[in-house]
């Protein structure tokens, strides 16, 4: 609707005072305080009610399609009591979850790779790949590079946790997770008996199998691990029971360090038997450049040498030098590759062990009960608004 400039004047009036829509004192006195009458400012409230530019509530709905931010925050003020029930209403059942959720106390470790995982290094400094790729030599490779959050995420790690054995507070025996989470007792749900009302296709693997599957993909929520630039890796482990949580960090360790020196050792001894296998070549090709070289010897006496016999000689002389290099630089990397495969090689240092934790962690109470405030506050806005803000 357009209003004319005299009707604009009289609206911004009383949207700036909106006491005047109910009280007839305030609104002789802000009549008069604008060269206006009673009256006309009366016939006026009752018209733009009329034209529907005054709410039923007797809020001004504004005409330029602009938002009131003060009036905005006046509205909220006024329903102020909504605002407290909504953030009541999260809160408590924030601390419903807080009373009924199971808490979890956290052990951490930290380690770091002793050194470059990424490349075996022999004794004397000489990395293995260089040299034999120099002699083409491609099947020398290095060791493959370890990433150790891979290997803490791991499938395979989660298994070994989740059949292992350990030892639980008040529990006369050790018990897999498997048994102390109850994952192999039966029990009804309401979610389960809805799921058996529809067709659960083929399923092929045992119930031990599937209480395994449940006991990872619980592990995949308690077991966290982060590396920083500076190469420091950290593991946090959340159990129900504080040396529970320390045993399984400390475990976690353990595993890769063995996981890591295994493989180490695999890969050193891959490389023993690639160069054992050249060196065995290269020795027949350098006694058969030998043995040429007699022979040739044998059928063309050096007294007797004509120009094209002395450079048929001088080229046997030179690849006898040339298979005596690769033969000794073979001899010494095998040497090197049976010391190497020998020594135990530190590749993980363990920085920190897990201790257990004195106090819980998770469910973090301040943390939750604050996001209810806020979530009773950004949910009651949007439907005070919805509700009692003017609109065309």
């Amino acid at each position: 609707m357009e209003l004319t400039q005299h009707e604009q004047k009289i609206l911004d009036i009383i949207n700036s005072n909106p006491e005047i829509l109910d009280d007839p004192v305030q609104r002789s006195i802000i009549a008069q305080r604008h060269g206006l009458t009673e009256k006309t400012l009366r016939n006026r409230i009752a018209e733009f009610k009329k034209y529907g530019l005054i709410h039923s509530n007797n809020q001004v709905i504004p005409t330029n399609g602009d938002i009131d931010i003060v009036q905005i925050f006046q509205l909220i003020w006024q329903k102020k009591l909504t605002v407290i029930s909504y953030s009541f209403v999260f809160g408590m059942l924030a601390i419903i979850y807080l009373l009924v959720k199971t808490p979890l106390f956290t052990s951490t470790i930290t380690m770091y790779p002793a050194g470059d995982l990424s490349q075996t290094k022999s004794v004397m400094g000489t990395n293995l790949s260089t040299i034999a790729e120099s002699f083409g030599l491609a099947g020398l490779s290095s060791a493959p590079n370890y990433n150790i959050p891979d290997i803490v995420s791991s499938a395979r790690l989660k298994n070994v946790i989740a059949l292992n054995k350990w030892s639980i507070e008040n529990r006369k025996s050790d018990k897999t997770l498997i048994s102390y989470w109850e994952m192999d007792q039966e029990s009804f749900s309401v979610l389960g008996f809805i799921k058996s009302f529809f067709p659960k296709g083929y399923q092929s693997a045992s119930k031990e199998d599937k209480y395994l599957d449940r006991a990872i993909k619980e592990l995949e929520d308690r077991i966290f691990v982060s590396e920083t630039g500076s190469g420091l890796i950290t593991i946090d482990v959340d159990m129900e029971e504080p040396k529970l949580a320390a045993d399984i960090a400390n475990f976690i360790s353990e595993f890769v360090t063995k996981f890591v020196s295994k493989v180490q050792k695999a890969n050193a001894f891959k490389n023993r038997v690639f160069i054992e296998n050249q060196l065995t070549s290269s020795s027949e090709i350098l006694n058969k450049s030998e043995e040429n070289l007699v022979k040739f010897k044998n059928k063309n006496p050096i007294n007797l040498d004509t120009p094209e016999i002395a450079m048929t000689r001088t080229r046997l002389h030179r690849e006898i030098e040339e298979n005596q290099t690769v033969y000794l630089t073979l001899r010494q990397q095998f040497e090197i590759a049976r010391i190497d495969e020998q020594q135990e090689e530190i590749l993980i240092n363990i920085l920190d062990e897990a201790i257990p934790a004195v106090r819980v962690s998770k469910p973090k109470k301040i943390i939750i009960l604050l996001l209810a405030g806020f979530l009773g506050i950004a949910i009651s806005i949007p439907v005070i608004l919805y509700k009692d803000y003017p609109t065309i």
